[in-house]
Parts: structure tokens; sequence; C-alpha cells
């Protein structure tokens, strides 16, 4: 799963995107700018729009992705 959010993040045109954790938390990913891989951790670190607060992520957490609409 790393390596493929590697890969998603580097397609801009495939957001917004809604990721499903495994304790059914939505977690929004409005656009590759607003993550980065952690370099040590390889957890994913999501900066969201609203709010002052990074989300970490463990990628073995995400159970799915799937593209949603920008003004949803």
């Amino acid at each position: 799963m790393r390596a493929s959010l590697e890969l998603l993040l580097g397609r801009p045109a495939a957001f917004p995107l809604e990721l499903t954790l495994s304790n059914g938390e939505k977690v929004v990913l409005p656009h590759p700018d607003h993550a980065v891989v952690h370099s040590k951790t390889r957890d994913l670190v999501i900066f969201p729009d609203d709010g002052p607060f990074s989300v970490v992520v463990n990628p073995a957490q995400i159970v799915s992705l799937r593209a949603r609409r920008a003004n949803s």
C-alpha cells in the first residue's frame, strides 16, 4: 500500500480522495500537495483544508480509497 500511495500522490487528477480506515473513520485528502509520506515511519501525513492539525495515517490501516467530487 505504501508504494501505491506514493504513486497516487503523483497523480493530481485523481483528487480529492476519501480514505476509509480500518476503524471506519473517513479522512479526506483534497490534493496531493496536502500530504507527505514521512521519511522515517513511512506514515501518510495529511494536512486537511479545515483545521490547524495534521492527520497521521498508517497505510496498513487504509481499507479503501474512493474519488470524491470536489464540491462534496
